[in-house]
């Protein structure tokens, strides 16, 4: 192979290259719209089921609040469960008390770093405007949107 042919081909595999990173970043870009989309949907589901079950408590009289921690988050996953838990304080809660509440519900983050998982299950719910960040790993429920008409 002399060095023309060596460029020759070297070349064609640039191109090769750039042509399969374009590709993979067409796929990419479908896949982060997708999951865009996929992320309204699941937190219009989320808002939808919270006005079913407040609709539902309150036509059946039940007062849910009463209820001990671990009954209300007995059917929840994780992420619900932290919903519950946020949103059910009277104020701010640190990620700390929010794993202690799981734990004490049987409902602990499995891992080697459960913190870290309930912090980024916080931090999801405050991007999808579930909760406020109002300090370092402290959350505080939203209560206008409940009070809104």
């Amino acid at each position: 192979m002399n060095a023309s042919d060596a460029i020759d081909y070297l070349q064609k595999k640039i191109r090769s290259y750039e042509a399969k990173i374009s590709e993979l970043q067409a796929q990419r870009d479908a896949l982060e719209a997708a999951i865009t989309e996929t992320q309204a949907l699941l937190n219009s589901a989320q808002v939808l089921l919270k006005d079913e079950l407040q609709a539902a408590r309150r036509a059946s009289g039940v007062d849910i609040s009463s209820l001990p921690l671990a009954a209300r988050l007995a059917n929840l996953n994780v992420t619900e469960a932290i919903f519950e838990i946020v949103n059910s304080s009277p104020g701010p809660i640190h990620a700390d008390q929010v794993l202690k509440k799981l734990r004490q519900a049987g409902k602990g983050p499995k891992g080697k770093t459960p913190k870290n998982s309930v912090v980024s299950l916080l931090l999801r719910g405050v991007k999808q405007g579930m909760y406020d960040k109002v300090g370092p790993n402290l959350f505080a429920p939203i209560r206008e949107r409940e009070e809104a008409p």
